[in-house]
């Protein structure tokens, strides 16, 4: 989830579909947009975020929410 100005929003959404983000949406309340990242690791959407999404100028803060798939996986965490 991400926060900036509202006037750059729709040039915000264009510019991340150049990463490997699989969905946008605009949603209205604490936050700008969610976008949500599909990748084999989450090494690598950190890196992403971290490097690229949140360097834009044009984002002002971003908090990461990470899902889990099934029950197995918030065993292992």
């Amino acid at each position: 989830m991400l926060n900036c100005e509202k006037t750059q929003l729709s040039q915000l959404l264009k510019k991340l579909d150049l990463f490997t983000v699989s969905d946008v949406k605009h949603v209205e309340g604490m936050y700008d947009a969610v976008i949500r990242l599909n990748s084999h690791s989450f090494d690598e959407i950190k890196k992403i975020i971290a490097e690229k999404i949140g360097t834009m100028d044009d984002v002002q803060t971003c908090i990461t929410l990470h899902g889990a798939q099934s029950f197995n996986d918030i065993k292992r965490l």
